[in-house]
């Protein structure tokens, strides 16, 4: 198709859909290559252990349900679309134990939003979640209630990236006590330029 000009407009219009794909697509690139865990246990690091079931402490699971993996758990879906996986987490007794990691690539100066979902599904303890970014506590904790109650609740903060490239982000849960419980789940983690 030409204009009354003899200037293709078809091109033209390709051209500046793909400049505007790409300008969208650069300001809300995800840096968290499985945050939503549809992949499985692949794209993050973890000094839990990866089980097929529950009760073993400092390990973890990636399912589409609670109750599929622990009778005793409850069922419940993914935050994502509610037919996904999530990482179901039978927490930690030592102190300090990183429950997910990743370490991304980032503009030195840039700010950065991170946030993530999680979910009781076991008391009589509730989990304590702490981000660190290059060994560094950033944000506030976000403390989930020590019974199940159903409801995802969701963390966010912003953060600024120094000199460095790259971030090592990491979630650890703060609370070791509780033969049973403090059990929860993860989903929807995510790292975006802020805007």
């Amino acid at each position: 198709m030409r204009n009354n000009e003899g200037v293709s407009v078809k091109g033209f219009v390709a051209i500046t859909a793909l400049i505007l794909l790409a300008a969208g697509q650069a300001a809300s690139k995800e840096k968290i290559v499985n945050g939503n865990f549809e992949a499985g246990n692949t794209g993050f690091s973890t000094e839990y252990t990866f089980v097929d079931t529950c009760g073993q402490f400092g390990a973890y699971m990636i399912a589409v349900d609670p109750h599929a993996v622990c009778d005793a758990w409850p069922d419940m879906s993914d935050h994502t679309s509610g037919a996904g996986l999530m990482m179901i987490v039978d927490g930690a007794t030592t102190e300090g134990t990183s429950i997910w990691s990743e370490t991304v690539k980032v503009q030195p100066g840039q700010t950065y939003n991170f946030g993530y979902w999680a979910a009781t599904i076991d008391g009589p303890f509730g989990a304590a979640l702490q981000v660190y970014i290059n060994g560094v506590p950033v944000g506030d904790l976000l403390t989930l209630p020590a019974q199940y109650d159903g409801k995802w609740y969701h963390a966010k903060l912003q953060w600024t990236a120094g000199s460095k490239r790259r971030a090592t982000i990491t979630l650890v849960d703060t609370v070791t006590e509780g033969a049973n419980g403090n059990d929860f789940v993860l989903d929807d983690l995510s790292l975006k330029p802020a805007k």
